[in-house]
């Protein structure tokens, strides 16, 4: 009788989809495995298990075309293939200056059994840090292009976790929002706001008006009690729309949404086979705070395209804008005049800064409020001698960073890159392109190539989020996607919570540019409108220059407030590029302690939430042979009442010692460990 049960269990496999023996991948350390199947249906499934507990439920695969409706049923595997990726590539700025990409790799070819019999390949990585999964359009007899209405990827949690989501309301945004903790089941949809009253209160973060509907960026990140943590997010962004998330189900159960293309007709993406999609990555660690040391999603990117990459140099800048370009002690007027710039240089070097960047107004008629007409870009503002300015400056060894709307460059790129680089520009901060459908992410990929092509870097501000991009153009410095300091003139939600929650989330997909060091500090219930003033103490604006990556580190501040504080001395000594990362310890929006190291040297960088605490840790990864001095800046004991005041000690430690360190609410702390020889 057993005998007849196990043949007529094969028969049953034989003829039915469903009970096929389903594919799976696991990573390297056998912690995280994918398995893929097809359900009754003939549809592409996936689950994702985590040292033996499922964390991502079946969730579906497949696409809304043009041409033939829904490629998501009625499928078969015709073929699978299995390789194993193990290599090392250098970093040339950010959190590491190497990486592992080691991972095990499956791909499944799959074809429909009806219709149009059109062909679909699905490649599935899985990492010690994440699984990662991306769609393939051969080439085949069905046709050459497709349009794309609808990516029908799913992501079903199997637990419904408190996640910490950034709600947006609509495609045309910049990610400069705050993440709301939430649960996955009550993550809200997408508003629809022809209401332009609805579109102005949500600017100013309203979110009481906006409780439904919402579409949801990325990251997203989860964290149950006790771990894991999961974070989903998209890698090798190319020839595609950006991808967010919607729940509409009430459970904690998530699909995909794309971008559409301005005047498509509802069409999201235009495919022209072969073509390959992003990487869908759903990162996975015991907690949120290993996930900061990952670098899976340069993993997941193409390798360096340039070839001489010995001209891109990361470093620091100042910047003139957010403190209104402010000047002491001269006999001039700050503003866009040539003494306000030399003024700025001067300090740059004065502080061994690398660069200078020079926001709106260089230019005439380009303001960052609204869009003008098109202008000369290559044209000075009366008065102004940009080419005179940076020779003054590379004199001082300080390069210029240009600002510029992207609708301004857009048209005559070529010319005017070439025309800065004559001038001696290192680099250009661009702004405002406030889209990631299929044509501004591909006219993101020839802006930094043709910048290259003339030795430019590039920094983007009014930018969709960090994808990893970095690794094929290292010259992609850095980049906004980010609610940063910058908006601390008109709202009070910039507060210590935001702070700490973005390095458990933006964070993790790459380098923002959130331009901290704000020193005119203050409490909350002392914040005016209109003014630059952090409510956040000044120990936390210098953690976050070591806690946060950014290979441009731009501070915000005026020169003379940062002369007129000792404590701006760590800036000239701050790296802005790493060689190695590590997460210390730290909760999701309470607090966080990060250690990067620059050669020998060790920066370790704390920030805080509104709760006062004293925090106790150590550092295994110093070199346990070796003694170091300690340098420190922190809180002072009554930060609380006035954040501007800041304590700096310095000590000899052993590499074993526990170090104590109290933080005031909404405060931090920096600290540099140097080798003793």
């Amino acid at each position: 009788m057993k005998i007849f049960k196990f043949i007529l269990f094969i028969l049953v496999l034989n003829c039915n989809n469903t009970l096929a023996q389903p594919y799976t991948v696991q990573s390297p350390d056998k912690n995280l495995t994918a398995t893929i199947f097809l359900n009754k249906e003939n549809r592409l499934m996936y689950t994702v298990s985590f040292k033996q507990k499922e964390i991502m439920a079946a969730s579906g695969l497949g696409f809304i075309l043009l041409e033939g409706s829904e490629l998501k049923n009625n499928l078969k595997i015709v073929n699978t293939q299995k390789a194993v990726i193990n290599e090392a590539y250098a970093i040339v700025a950010g959190k590491a200056s190497k990486a592992i990409n080691h991972c095990n790799e499956l791909t499944l070819h799959a074809v429909e059994t009806k219709g149009l019999a059109r062909k679909m390949n699905v490649i599935f990585r899985c990492y010690n840090d994440g699984i990662a999964f991306r769609y393939s359009f051969p080439q085949q007899a069905a046709g050459t292009a497709f349009n794309v209405f609808a990516e029908l990827s799913e992501f079903n949690f199997s637990c419904d976790n408190p996640c910490w989501a950034q709600h947006l309301p609509n495609f045309n945004m910049n990610y400069e929002k705050n993440f709301d903790k939430v649960t996955l089941s009550t993550i809200y949809g997408r508003p629809e706001l022809s209401d332009p009253i609805m579109q102005y209160l949500y600017c100013f973060d309203f979110p009481a008006a906006f409780n439904k509907n919402k579409l949801v960026g990325l990251p997203l990140v989860t964290e149950a009690p006790g771990g894991p943590a999961i974070a989903i997010a998209e890698a090798d962004l190319t020839n595609y729309a950006g991808m967010y998330l919607q729940n509409t189900a009430g459970k904690p159960q998530l699909h995909s949404v794309l971008s559409p293309l301005v005047d498509g007709n509802g069409i999201r993406v235009k495919i022209k086979t072969p073509q390959q999609t992003p990487w869908r990555v759903i990162m996975v660690a015991d907690n949120a705070g290993k996930l900061i040391e990952s670098t899976l999603l340069t993993n997941l990117n193409r390798p360096c395209k340039i070839k001489d990459v010995s001209w891109i140099k990361p470093g620091r800048s100042v910047w003139d804008f957010l403190a209104g370009r402010a000047v002491d002690g001269v006999n001039f007027t700050g503003g866009m005049n040539m003494e306000t710039l030399k003024y700025y240089v001067d300090f740059a070097a004065e502080y061994h800064l690398e660069y200078y960047t020079i926001d709106e107004g260089w230019s005439p008629g380009v303001n960052w409020y609204k869009e003008g007409p098109a202008v000369n870009q290559l044209q000075s503002a009366e008065g102004i001698d940009i080419p005179a300015l940076a020779k003054y400056a590379a004199a001082k060894n300080v390069g210029l960073f240009l600002w510029a709307r992207h609708d301004n460059i857009r048209d005559n790129m070529e010319t005017i890159f070439s025309t800065f680089q004559q001038w001696g520009i290192k680099g250009v901060k661009i702004d405002f392109m406030d889209s990631d459908d299929q044509e501004m992410v591909n006219w993101y990929e020839k802006c930094i190539a043709m910048a290259a092509k003339y030795k430019l870097l590039i920094n983007f501000h009014g930018a969709y989020k960090a994808t990893g991009l970095t690794r094929t153009y290292p010259n992609y410095i850095t980049q906004e996607g980010v609610k940063g300091l910058e908006w601390t003139n008109t709202t009070t939600t910039l507060t210590a919570t935001h702070n700490v929650t973005l390095a458990y989330t933006r964070l993790l997909v790459g380098p923002m540019d959130y331009t901290p060091g704000g020193f005119n500090n203050v409490r909350p219930e002392q914040y005016e409108f209109m003014k630059f003033e952090p409510i956040t103490t000044r120990a936390q604006q210098m953690a976050m220059t070591v806690v946060y990556e950014s290979p441009l580190l731009t501070l915000a501040d005026a020169p003379h407030v940062y002369r007129a504080s000792a404590e701006s001395e760590f800036f000239k000594t701050v790296p802005s590029s790493w060689d190695e990362t590590r997460f210390v310890a730290g909760i999701t929006g309470d607090y966080v302690v990060v250690a990067r190291r620059k050669k020998d040297d060790w920066f370790v960088a704390g920030i805080n939430n509104e709760n006062s605490r004293t925090l106790q840790f150590a550092l295994p990864f110093l070199n346990q042979q070796k003694k170091y001095n300690l340098t420190m800046y922190q809180d002072a004991a009554d930060a609380g009442s006035n954040p501007k005041l800041v304590s700096n000690t310095t000590k000899q430690i052993n590499a074993g010692e526990i170090i104590t360190v109290p933080m005031a609410k909404s405060g931090g702390f920096v600290m540099r460990l140097e080798v003793i020889e």
